[in-house]
């Protein structure tokens, strides 16, 4: 990264007027980026949906307001999760991929899905342009998670610069 460019994300930083942030990026337990972010539905209610870096390409998890247990994993395959992300001038696209239903702390109902590169890089240039992502799923049983989960653009930069360090796959764009 130039010069020019860590002073602008500096400078956009310690003028920044909000005390929260959307994104928030770590190394798990395995070593893999995990890019968490707080998604806001309609009724204002928090979840968060995590990016997880491996071999070049994100998983994307996404939390429900569900509970269940192990048993009632099988009813909840076939959901399906679609991201809207912005591309370079401001035009959305959105894509769906195929959701895995998975149990979560506290029996909370996660749904993980596997991007592929293309998938990954897309959302990468979109968050590194400092745009939000919109999540949706959709399953006939999960009534409380109708509508879109947003995701606010805030620490973006923070995001941005980790993908690029830990993401060897998606490293050259943005």
């Amino acid at each position: 990264m130039t010069r020019i460019a860590v002073a602008t994300l500096v400078a956009f930083m310690m003028f920044a007027t909000s005390g929260s942030a959307a994104w928030f990026a770590r190394l798990d337990s395995g070593d893999r980026l995990a890019i968490t972010g707080i998604a806001t539905d309609k009724d204002g209610v928090s979840s968060t949906v995590t990016l997880t870096c491996a071999d070049g390409w994100f998983a994307i998890e996404v939390l429900t307001r569900s509970n269940a247990q192990l048993v009632d994993l099988s009813s909840y395959s076939g959901t399906k999760v679609a991201i809207s992300y912005k591309v370079r001038g401001g035009e959305v696209k959105k894509m769906q991929v195929e959701g895995v239903p998975k149990l979560v702390a506290g029996g909370i109902l996660g749904i993980v899905s596997d991007l592929s590169v293309e998938q990954s890089r897309a959302v990468f240039a979109s968050i590194a342009r400092g745009y939000p992502l919109d999540i949706e799923i959709a399953h006939p049983d999960l009534i409380y998670d109708v509508g879109r989960k947003h995701i606010a653009a805030e620490n973006f930069s923070q995001a941005t610069i980790a993908i690029s360090d830990h993401c060897q796959g998606l490293k050259s764009t943005g």
